[in-house]
């Protein structure tokens, strides 16, 4: 497990929560985090006051109560990386810690081997399955990248369909944006295109 993971207890983080919004090419976006990592980030939201609206939809689900308070910095550089990022330049989020505490073991090696992907390379659900030791759980490993709180930082859109398929994404403009995000990273989207 790499160590910029938080998942050390399925209890609710103690320290401040803080969430901020920040605007990039790919729109707008909102990050929420604790005092010992991000927990959650969303983008291509239409402008900052949706963004603040899923920040604070994110919080309350979370149960999250009491101390928080919206930023303009994020911690660890987080909105300049998202900005290099969406301006197509090649970028790494490793020193950005991340909450995984809501994910079960099996997600958690899938969150890891997606995070190994590096910039510009893609795999298939198959392989990331097979990597994680679960040949046949494709699907499974779908589901994570269907449910993933931490796009970008654990990097989904790198994850394509058997055959150079796009596969899904669960990004408010869908596959659209998957596209616009691995062609950002040069990969070349031929076959994909139809998907």
């Amino acid at each position: 497990m790499p160590q910029r993971f938080y998942s050390e207890s399925k209890a609710k983080p103690r320290g401040d929560w803080r969430y901020a919004t920040f605007r990039t090419k790919l729109g707008w976006m909102a990050a929420v985090w604790h005092s010992q990592a991000v927990a959650g980030l969303s983008f291509v939201q239409d402008d900052a006051v949706a963004a603040a609206r899923w920040a604070n939809q994110f919080l309350t689900e979370r149960d999250v109560h009491g101390d928080i308070a919206k930023e303009a910095e994020i911690p660890w550089r987080l909105a300049e990386r998202m900005r290099e990022f969406a301006k197509g330049e090649p970028t790494s989020f490793g020193e950005i810690p991340l909450d995984v505490t809501h994910l079960a073991p099996f997600g958690r090696k899938v969150a890891a081997e997606c995070c190994a992907l590096a910039w510009g390379e893609t795999a298939s659900y198959a392989e990331i399955a097979g990597r994680v030791g679960s040949p046949a759980a494709a699907r499974a490993v779908g589901n994570c990248m269907r449910t993933n709180r931490l796009p970008l930082l654990i990097p989904c859109h790198r994850v394509v369909g058997a055959g150079g398929s796009l596969g899904g994404y669960s990004a408010p403009t869908g596959l659209s944006m998957k596209c616009r995000l691995l062609a950002a990273e040069g990969v070349g989207l031929p076959a994909m295109a139809g998907s």
